[in-house]
């Protein structure tokens, strides 16, 4: 079943034909993601571009840096179709939303992406369209994206919390408590 929270690291590739060169051949890129699900409901999608770039930087057996931090993002809002089970439909946003706080620049998009979470690891694909208001890692243009879920520390840690819950084995006559930190 697909969760309806989570900040997972992916790795990414994909392709963009830029609106401003015609006729030119699509620029094929690989990079680190950081998708992030959140809400009440699960309802919104932070597609956060995090590294790597058209010279191939993001190896298939490379593990994500421990420092990731988006650079910039595209928002989804969750379709009002998605069924319970499946991959979960999310309609990119052309603004961002009063009071919801994303990793870096945003970036207006119109599009869809989906996730999916039936093969054992979070994948993602994406098919819209970028419009890059600054200069950064993504190009303004039409994207086809496909990302999958990547072991990644970050999914270890809880940066946003003064008590962090560590997970241990039990030890015998102990009992767990929270780090404070």
């Amino acid at each position: 079943m697909m969760p309806q929270g989570f900040v997972v690291a992916m790795r990414a590739k994909g392709r963009c034909c830029r609106a401003d060169t015609p006729g030119q051949a699509p620029t094929h890129a690989g990079c680190w993601l950081l998708v992030t699900r959140s809400g009440r409901h699960g309802e919104f999608l932070s597609i956060g571009h995090a590294g790597g770039h058209s010279g191939g930087q993001v190896g298939r057996d490379m593990p994500p840096p421990p420092g990731l931090t988006p650079l910039a993002s595209c928002l989804g809002v969750l379709g009002p179709h998605t069924p319970l089970r499946g991959p979960a439909g999310f309609v990119l946003q052309p603004e961002p939303l009063p009071g919801l706080q994303l990793g870096g620049c945003f970036l207006r998009a119109s599009g869809v992406a989906w996730v999916d979470a039936s093969r054992g690891r979070l994948r993602l694909s994406l098919l819209g369209q970028i419009t890059a208001d600054h200069a950064g890692p993504w190009q303004s243009g039409t994207w086809r994206l496909d990302a999958v879920q990547t072991p990644w520390i970050g999914e270890l840690l809880d940066h946003g919390s003064p008590t962090t819950q560590v997970p241990h084995p039990p030890v015998a006559g102990l009992a767990s408590a929270p780090l404070r930190g």
